[in-house]
């Protein structure tokens, strides 16, 4: 079985902070269940970091039963565009 979404992907690229900008101090949370954890973008009001233009990506993700005890198993890859 497969699942197609498109997803919006947002580069980001080093701003040139000055040196005596220190990055701010990393906070702890604990994730509620169910949650994969924190995202990989930096924050918006974020001075170190620009983003650049979006654009959005379609994805196939297969999903599959584990041979071993059922579970379902997602591996998602991206497809190229087949009009790129």
């Amino acid at each position: 079985m497969f699942v197609e979404v498109i997803v919006r992907i947002t580069p980001y690229a080093r701003a040139c902070p000055s040196p005596d900008q220190s990055p701010p101090e990393p906070v702890e949370a604990a994730d509620p269940p169910g949650l994969l954890g924190p995202s990989s973008a930096p924050p918006l009001a974020d001075p170190r970091w620009v983003a650049g233009g979006s654009s959005w990506v379609r994805m196939t993700v297969p999903i599959t039963r584990d041979h071993d005890d059922g579970r379902l198993v997602v591996d998602p890859h991206l497809v190229p565009d087949p009009s790129a």
